[in-house]
């Protein structure tokens, strides 16, 4: 008994570790009934491709284990199998098991081989015309050249590629500038058309990320395969769409194989080394001399422009400050023309007086100077100022209103109410405000002491 039940009987003919191997695989496999159904169909929906390699791998029935669960299956016709032997019995029903399952695998993968195979031949053949086409390549390699013979004294007629990665290792002794800085330098001043070299070279790239040795692997994979006469029984038209596409790839690998031979002839190596020279490799020293040309390139061309922006900053900076002041300039002048311009006032020798008196005590008007009031001496009040100033235009609107001497100005009132806020004196105090609870510290100290009440009234009384 196991948990308070019966545990059921199966009839059980493999070993432990075997039946144990097909349970755990069975755990990732759909449902053993429907499995036979979808490998007869090809139904990637019901069993996708890492459940069919696992079936090729490790859960394939054995002759002999069929033969063994054939025969317990005889002799206990009323016990039923094992998970393990019953998925074994479902899958030996299948005919051509291995070779349906090795189809499904190879046209499950034939897809991504072949776009394996193809992108890289393709970009191979892209990365070998981008390079003989571009012309601001073949003017650096000619200057390259050029530099190489005035610094060395020689007389060479080339150079290989190997070279391309050693140009950024060589410094003038001066400014310690690389090879490759003189060279970018020299192409922005004596060839205005060319580019950075980096953008033209985008097949380069990505063949130098390739591997197309391991393409050609793939496609000899694929021809093995393809060679299978089981094969070529089963599914007769999709294999000869297959065989001729296949065809195709090796005629572009032959084509495309030529013509590496051909550009690496083109560069000056000979017949020996090209067989030991891979696309990769040489793409790579291709392609890290064009990423470093351009890096080059655009540092001379920031730093040319900030020194043609402070070329231009200079030239005008003393001419705006000039402008800046010149309209300062007018703008007081016409200021003050408009003073000059403007008609003096006809004023007797009283009302100059009175003016002057103004301008002493600190009024001011439209016609007079505005400045700051000085702050009043001790011996005369804000009060004695105020009411200066109130006789003195008392006196002027007794001019200006001769006509009615007995009316007193609105301005007469407003006077009086300025004096009386300015004269209102407060009481001055005899100690200064307190806080409401002043010993407050001083009791709170005591709780925390924890005196007594006693001791506690006595210290508020001598505070």
């Amino acid at each position: 008994r196991l948990n308070g039940e019966h545990r059921t009987q199966v009839l059980q003919v493999l070993p432990l570790k075997r039946s144990q191997a097909i349970n755990i695989g069975l755990t990732k496999l759909p449902p053993i009934s429907v499995i036979p159904t979808a490998i007869m169909k090809f139904d990637s929906l019901v069993l996708n491709k890492e459940g069919i390699e696992k079936i090729l791998t490790t859960m394939m029935p054995n002759p002999a284990e069929i033969e063994q669960i054939e025969l317990k299956v005889a002799e206990h016709p009323d016990m039923p199998l094992g998970q393990a032997e019953q998925f074994l019995l479902k899958l030996a029903q299948i005919p051509c098991l291995l070779e349906r399952l090795r189809l499904w695998i190879f046209t499950l993968d034939y897809k991504n081989c072949e776009k394996d195979i193809a992108e890289p031949l393709m970009d191979l053949q892209l990365a070998m015309k981008e390079v003989e086409e571009s012309k601001t390549f073949r003017t650096a390699m000619g200057m390259l050249l050029i530099i190489g013979n005035t610094l060395n004294g020689t007389n060479i007629k080339g150079f290989q590629l190997d070279y391309l990665s050693k140009a950024s290792e060589v410094k003038d002794p001066v400014y310690k500038h690389t090879l490759t800085y003189h060279l970018a330098e020299y192409m922005i001043e004596h060839c205005s058309d060319g580019t950075d070299l980096y953008s033209e070279f985008g097949a380069v790239a990505r063949t130098a990320r390739h591997d197309c040795k391991a393409s050609w692997g793939y496609l000899a994979k694929i021809s093995k395969n393809d060679s299978s006469s089981s094969m070529k029984q089963k599914i007769n038209d999709y294999l000869n769409d297959v065989a001729q596409r296949i065809h195709q790839l090796k005629a572009i690998y032959r084509i495309a194989f030529n013509r590496w031979h051909a550009f690496l002839l083109f560069f000056g190596y000979s017949i020996h080394e090209v067989p030991t020279l891979k696309p990769m490799n040489v793409f790579k020293m291709v392609n890290e001399f064009a990423l470093e040309y351009r890096t080059t390139r655009d540092k001379i061309l920031q730093q040319r422009k900030r020194l043609a922006d402070k070329r231009e900053r200079n030239k005008t900076r003393g001419k705006i400050w000039a402008l800046e002041n010149g309209q300062n300039d007018n703008k007081d002048g016409m200021e003050l023309n408009g003073n000059l311009k403007r008609a003096p006032i006809q004023m007797n020798a009283e009302q100059r007086h009175e003016a002057m008196s103004r301008m002493l005590t600190g009024g001011s008007n439209d016609d007079t100077l505005k400045r700051t009031r000085a702050k009043p001496t001790a011996e005369r009040s804000p009060a004695d100022i105020i009411s200066s100033q109130r006789e003195m235009l008392r006196s002027v609107g007794r001019l200006t209103d001769s006509g009615s001497p007995g009316q007193e100005s609105p301005d007469d009132e407003i006077l009086d109410g300025l004096v009386k806020a300015a004269t209102i004196q407060t009481e001055p105090r005899d100690h200064r405000r307190r806080a409401r609870q002043f010993n407050r510290k001083s009791l709170r100290r005591t709780r925390t002491l924890k005196l007594v009440d006693d001791q506690s009234s006595s210290t508020v009384t001598t505070i």
